[in-house]
Formats: C-alpha cells, sequence, structure tokens
C-alpha cells in the first residue's frame, strides 16, 4: 500500500480532497492518508462521501457543506482552523 514519509506528516490546516464520481478505487493513497487524518470532513454530499469512507474504513467526522448551509459552517470551519 502507500509507504508514509516523515516528510508526510500532515501540518495543521485546511486540506481539498479529490474524490471519485463513479469508480470508488479511483481515490489516491494520498487522498485516504488525508481524509483517515483529519479532525472533520466537509462534503456535498454526505451520501456519496459516507460510501467512500466505509469502503476506506474511515472514520473522520463528516459534516454537509453545500450553497444552502455554507455560510452558517464557515464560522465553525474558521474557529476549527484556528485552534490549530
Amino acid at each position: 500500500m502507500y509507504n508514509l514519509e516523515l516528510n508526510d506528516i500532515l501540518k495543521p490546516g485546511l486540506y481539498c480532497v479529490s474524490t471519485p464520481i463513479g469508480n470508488l478505487g479511483d481515490i489516491s493513497f494520498r487522498g485516504i492518508y488525508i481524509l483517515n487524518k483529519s479532525d472533520l470532513i466537509l462534503s456535498e454530499d454526505t451520501r456519496v462521501s459516507s460510501k467512500l469512507l466505509s469502503k476506506f474504513n474511515i472514520k473522520t467526522k463528516l459534516l454537509s457543506n453545500h450553497k444552502f448551509n455554507e455560510k452558517k459552517n464557515v464560522n465553525n470551519v474558521l474557529n476549527l482552523l484556528k485552534k490549530k
């Protein structure tokens, strides 16, 4: 699988991970690692994202974030980033 190098340790911050639309196997090892090590995952459609997270046994908290609630979420996410 993916060999983690010492310089691959995640620094606190905001990471954007592209996720596959069709074949869940198309996600990169690095994407899986980042999702697994994150404190929170924002997703436009949690139903779709939860399938990906389940396939790779990722237990990170998943939060719905779309055009109808993004203004409400932005302050919470910024506060979380400031704590890091």
